[in-house]
C-alpha cells in the first residue's frame, strides 16, 4: 500500500519509519494480543519452561509465539468481518488453529525424544516403541472422532 492511501484505512495512522516508534507500535500490539488470547500467557509459560529445559529450542519457541500471534490475528479479523457464526468462519479459524498448534508442539517432541534418549542410555535399551506409537494413534483417532 502507498503511504499516502493510510488515510484510507484510518486517518490519524501516519506512516512512521523510525525505529523507536516502530517497536512502540509492535509492543502495544502484542499488549493488545494478550488481552485477547489467554493463551498467549500460557504459550509463553510453556515455550520458557521448554527454553530451560534446552536452549536450543529457543528458536522454536519464537516460531510458536510468532504463529500463536498470527493465529491471534486471524481470529481477530474473522470476528471483525464476520461477527456471526459462520461454518466457513469457523474452518478459518480451525486451520489458523491446527498450524498454531503444531508450531506450539514442536519443541514438546523434541523434549520429549531428548528424554527417552536419556532413558534409553540409562537403561542400556530403548522404550517399547510400539507401545508409544501406539498412543500416539489413539490420541489422533480419538481426536479425529470427535469432528
Amino acid at each position: 500500500m502507498n503511504p499516502s492511501q493510510n488515510h484510507i484505512i484510518n486517518p490519524s495512522m501516519k506512516s512512521s519509519t523510525k525505529p523507536v516508534k516502530k517497536l512502540t507500535t509492535a509492543l502495544d500490539g502484542f499488549k493488545f494480543a494478550l488481552t485477547k488470547d489467554d493463551s498467549l500467557l500460557v504459550l509463553i509459560l510453556l515455550q520458557s519452561i521448554a527454553v530451560c529445559i534446552d536452549d536450543k529450542l529457543i528458536v522454536y519457541a519464537f516460531i510458536a509465539l510468532f504463529v500463536e500471534l498470527l493465529n491471534t490475528s486471524i481470529e481477530l479479523i474473522c470476528d471483525f468481518i464476520h461477527p456471526e457464526y459462520s461454518e466457513k468462519i469457523r474452518d478459518i479459524k480451525d486451520v489458523a488453529a491446527a498450524a498454531s498448534f503444531f508450531a506450539q508442539i514442536i519443541p514438546l517432541i523434541i523434549i520429549i525424544r531428548k528424554l527417552l534418549k536419556k532413558y534409553a542410555q540409562k537403561n542400556k535399551k530403548l522404550p517399547n516403541q510400539p507401545i508409544v506409537a501406539n498412543a500416539v494413534k489413539e490420541v489422533v483417532n480419538t481426536l479425529t472422532e470427535n469432528k
